[in-house]
């Protein structure tokens, strides 16, 4: 087990986050008063329904978004832009089309005025590691979906992130890739022990993912349960957490926190 995964350190700190948009009508708030601290070395999932400001959430991690009121510290220091230390995976791989496997996953390096041979070499690395040497020269419109995935993934590791934030990044692949790419993600965090927050609609990939798990609701969004998750033993395969005794106990509980808001529109309906 490496290093950074036994840290206590502070990776990430959200502090009293709120985020607003205002048109000619109204004033949308989209957070409201998100305080999370994540350490060194966490695999954070982040579950809820559409709209209650996941994406919103990760955005203002990542510094693409400016909260509104509030702060970001990656590693206690003020994060307000993107930064090569947090790489992003998204859920669609926005792969520029016109650069092979190779040439996505040198862009980053090539933007840190990389050298040419460093680049190369960094990059093939990266794709060994992910399995697309053998595809390495191929085009976007080329590769199926979970290997553009691959890619994304591939290309968000090349800069060496300390934090890699990702967007429901398996959400559009069918059961046997996205299961693939789930035993790829865990490899890497427990090889390297960087962190990883990770937004899914899935209880049960949370499950199988993270060593914590956050539920959110909206309206605006909050976070409505943080808990561990003491099924995550990093060696453990996959089959191990499914029949544990408490993975039914733990899913149970996740559903319900999901279904808080529904269950509060219902009486309120009933009113």
């Amino acid at each position: 087990m490496s290093e950074a995964i036994n840290s206590s350190k502070t990776a990430i700190s959200l502090r009293g986050i709120h985020l607003a948009y205002a048109n000619r009508a109204a004033v949308s708030e989209v957070l409201g008063e998100i305080n999370l601290s994540i350490q060194e070395g966490e695999f954070l999932c982040i579950l809820g329904p559409s709209g209650c400001g996941k994406t919103s959430l990760l955005k203002v991690a990542a510094g693409y978004e400016q909260p509104t009121r509030g702060e970001v510290n990656i590693f206690e220091r003020t994060h307000d832009k993107p930064h090569h230390e947090v790489g992003v995976v998204f859920q669609h791989s926005n792969l520029f089309p016109w650069l092979s496997v190779q040439g996505n996953v040198e862009f980053g390096l090539k933007m840190l005025d990389r050298s040419r041979l460093e680049r190369k070499e960094t990059a093939s690395a990266i794709v060994k590691q992910v399995g697309l040497t053998t595809y390495s020269s191929l085009l976007p419109f080329q590769l199926s979906g979970g290997m553009k995935q691959r890619t994304a993934i591939a290309r968000a590791l090349a800069t060496d992130p300390r934090i890699i934030l990702m967007d429901e990044p398996f959400a559009s692949l069918d059961a046997i890739t996205r299961e693939s790419l789930q035993y790829l993600i865990r490899k890497i965090w427990v090889s390297s022990g960087k962190t990883i927050i990770f937004i899914t609609h899935d209880v049960d990939e949370a499950l199988l993912l993270g060593t914590r798990i956050i539920t959110m609701q909206g309206g605006p969004g909050r976070i409505e349960l943080d808990i561990p998750n003491p099924l995550n033993k990093r060696s453990e395969p996959f089959t191990f957490v499914r029949k544990h005794p408490k993975f039914g106990e733990l899913r149970d509980s996740l559903v319900r926190s999901l279904r808080h808001r529904e269950h509060n529109l219902q009486e309120a309906v009933d009113l």
